[in-house]
């Protein structure tokens, strides 16, 4: 019997894709090959560009075959020095992301501002011209996809809290707080409550569809579900 291949997540309704001859975003998506693959489907279906860190390569290059415009990054965010190295290859085929999704385990506790590290040294050395990164120019206007850096562009950087740990505030704090001294990160914490109705556990939709609603509303912090 054949695997049955699941549709995009529904987008919010004053959501749009973009709009033809349009020049596509390019996002970051840590941890999102699993429960997250719904919103990674849908921003590719959009046209968005959509790097995906994960370790499975099984399912990471499964998610990837079926767009595109979903890029896989096969690596363990835990080692740093090779996670910052696969990042680095990424952004200078794609350009740096203004939107990014991560979602990491605790078993990788600087793991968030890391990546939101990575990102803002991006961003300063293709609006500064480094000549460390002689892709920009190479890229600039010749490669469908990179987006040319504009002067105090900025990442939307989306970090996924599990509510389990039973302080969720203070760790959205402590976060908000040290990615706050980066430049050119904007830091949106988005928890992951439990179902309104029955107190279980969010499904993979929902969280998907959630962080779709999150990136729309663009709040300093979301809940998705109930405390």
């Amino acid at each position: 019997m054949g695997q049955h291949k699941q549709q995009p997540t529904t987008l919010p309704e004053t959501a749009t894709p973009l709009e033809s001859g349009a020049e596509p975003f390019h996002v970051l998506a840590v941890g999102a090959s699993g429960m997250l693959a719904d919103a990674v489907r849908t921003l590719a279906f959009w046209g968005w560009r959509v790097s995906v860190v994960a370790r499975n390569r099984d399912r990471l290059e499964t998610l990837a075959a079926e767009h595109r415009n979903i890029y896989p990054l096969v690596c363990d965010y835990t080692d740093e020095a090779g996670y910052e190295a696969a990042l680095t290859v990424a952004f200078a085929e794609r350009g740096s992301p203004t939107l990014a999704i991560v979602w990491m385990h605790s078993t990788a506790p600087e793991g968030p501002q890391h990546t939101a590290q990575v990102i803002s040294r991006s961003l300063a050395a293709g609006e500064s011209g480094n000549t460390e990164r002689p892709w920009e120019e190479a890229y600039r206007g010749s490669r469908p996809g990179v987006v040319a850096h504009r002067r105090n562009t900025v990442c939307r950087f989306f970090h996924l809290h599990g509510s389990s740990s039973g302080a969720p505030d203070a760790e959205v704090e402590h976060y908000r707080r040290t990615c706050s001294l980066l430049s050119r990160i904007a830091y949106r914490a988005v928890v992951l409550g439990r179902e309104q109705r029955t107190g279980g556990w969010l499904s993979d939709y929902t969280i998907s569809s959630g962080v779709l609603e999150a990136i729309k509303a663009d709040r300093t912090v979301y809940w998705i579900g109930g405390r």
